[in-house]
C-alpha cells in the first residue's frame, strides 16, 4: 500500500518528496534529516534503500545536525526492522565515503553513528568483504549488491561534482525513477523497462504486461488526461 504511514508517522509518499532535500528530486520543504532516514528504512523498495548513503552523505555535507548524533539517541528506539537495516546500511556507506573521498571528518561521523549501532562491528565487516566480490548481501530481508550500491553512489556524488546537460539528464532520470516508484511496483517498473528497451519478454510477462500494464500505460500517453493532471496539480500547490 503505498499510502502505508510508517512508525514515525511519514506515508511513502511523504518520504519520496522529503528525500529531494537531501539529494533526491523534491517539491515541498523536508522534515528533520532523521525522519527522512527512518522512514527510509521502512521501505520495501530497494531501489530506495540504495539511496540510504547518498542520503546521508547530503545530509552530513549540508552540516545539518542529525538527531542520532545526540548521546541519548540510541537504535532501539527505532522499528525492528529499521534496526535490522541500520547497521548494514551505516556499513555501506563507510565504505563509500572513504572510496569517493569524502572528507574525513563526514567518515568519522558515520562511523560513530555505526558504533552506537548493535552489530555494527560485524556488519562492517561482512560488507567490506562482499564489497571486493560480485556477490550480494542480505540485511533485513533485502538482497542488496554491492556493485550496484557503489555505481548508485559514485552517479550522485558525480551529478554533484558534474554540471551542464549531464546534471540535469541525471536530475531527469532520478525524478523519473522516484514518481515510477508511486505508481508502479519494482517488478512492473522492470517489466516496462524491458519493454522499452526491446528486451524479449517471456509467455508469461508478456501475458502480464497485456492484462495489467497496458491500459495503464496507455492513460499515461494520454495527452488530454496529463494536461489534466497537470492543471489538478497546479491548483493543488496554489491553495495547499
Amino acid at each position: 500500500m503505498r499510502g502505508k504511514i510508517t512508525m514515525n508517522g511519514m506515508t511513502k509518499d511523504a518520504l519520496i518528496e522529503s528525500l529531494s532535500e537531501y539529494g533526491y528530486p523534491l517539491l515541498e520543504p523536508a522534515p528533520k534529516p532523521e525522519r527522512v532516514l527512518e522512514a527510509l528504512l521502512e521501505q520495501d523498495d530497494a531501489r530506495l534503500l540504495e539511496g540510504f548513503p547518498v542520503v546521508l552523505a547530503n545530509i552530513l555535507r549540508s552540516g545539518e545536525s542529525l538527531g542520532w548524533e545526540d548521546p541519548s539517541w540510541r537504535p532501539e528506539k527505532l522499528s525492528a526492522k529499521a534496526r535490522a537495516l541500520l547497521p548494514y546500511l551505516l556499513a555501506v556507506s563507510c565504505v563509500l565515503f572513504e572510496k569517493a573521498g569524502l572528507e574525513a571528518h563526514l567518515r568519522a561521523r558515520v562511523q560513530k553513528l555505526l558504533a552506537k549501532s548493535p552489530g555494527g562491528a560485524a556488519a562492517l565487516k561482512q560488507v567490506q568483504k562482499t564489497s571486493k566480490t560480485s556477490r550480494p548481501f542480505l540485511a533485513g530481508g533485502h538482497e542488496f549488491s554491492g556493485a550496484r550500491l557503489e555505481n548508485t553512489f559514485m552517479s550522485y556524488m558525480a551529478m554533484k561534482r558534474g554540471g551542464g546537460e549531464s546534471l540535469e539528464e541525471k536530475k531527469r532520470v532520478i525524478e523519473q525513477e522516484l514518481l515510477l516508484s508511486r505508481l508502479f511496483t519494482p517488478r512492473q517498473k522492470m517489466l516496462l523497462k524491458k519493454k522499452i528497451t526491446g528486451e524479449s519478454l517471456t509467455k508469461t510477462e508478456r501475458e502480464y504486461y497485456s492484462r495489467v500494464l497496458k491500459k495503464r500505460v496507455q492513460a499515461l500517453a494520454n495527452d488530454d488526461l496529463h494536461a489534466f493532471a497537470k492543471k489538478i496539480f497546479l491548483e493543488g500547490r496554489k491553495t495547499s
